[in-house]
């Protein structure tokens, strides 16, 4: 059995969602699977984007070397695009960990969670780990509000 669900996002009134989502989820109670879903959907059903942004503060830069040449494996498949290496973030405010920042663009979080799980890049992680402290996110991309 299904639900389906219809919402409308209250930052964006105009970008209105409805999903059909199996009942083991609704009686579950499973809200964050569904606040997940929901906010990685757009108004048309298709999946939104996803970025996985890292900020490195880096300790061992031949160590960084090695992991790009190791990562850069993981990402021959086309899955991932990377959208900026940023050496010198500008920070407008609070504060930023890190000397360098990398944002990659994936297809999905699904498709950004498969690149991070992957074989090949679990073997790269541990490379940039010992080169670098660093803060890893994975961000759902959202549609734009249309405004007339």
């Amino acid at each position: 059995m299904a639900w389906i669900v219809e919402s409308v996002n209250e930052s964006a009134p105009d970008v209105g969602l409805s999903l059909a989502f199996d009942s083991e989820i609704i009686q579950n109670q499973d809200y964050e699977s569904l606040l997940t879903v929901w906010r990685a959907c757009r108004k048309d059903g298709s999946v939104a984007k996803a970025y996985v942004i890292v900020t490195e503060d880096v300790h061992d830069e031949a160590g960084m070397s090695a992991y790009a040449r190791a990562a850069g494996a993981s990402m021959q498949d086309g899955s991932v695009s990377v959208l900026s290496v940023d050496p010198n973030p500008e920070v407008l405010e609070g504060s930023w960990h890190g000397t360098r920042t990398v944002v990659m663009e994936f297809a999905s979080v699904e498709a950004a969670h498969a690149w991070y799980d992957s074989e090949s890049y679990q073997q790269a992680k541990p490379l940039r780990q010992a080169a670098a402290d660093c803060n890893v996110v994975i961000v759902a991309g959202t549609e734009a509000p249309h405004h007339d």
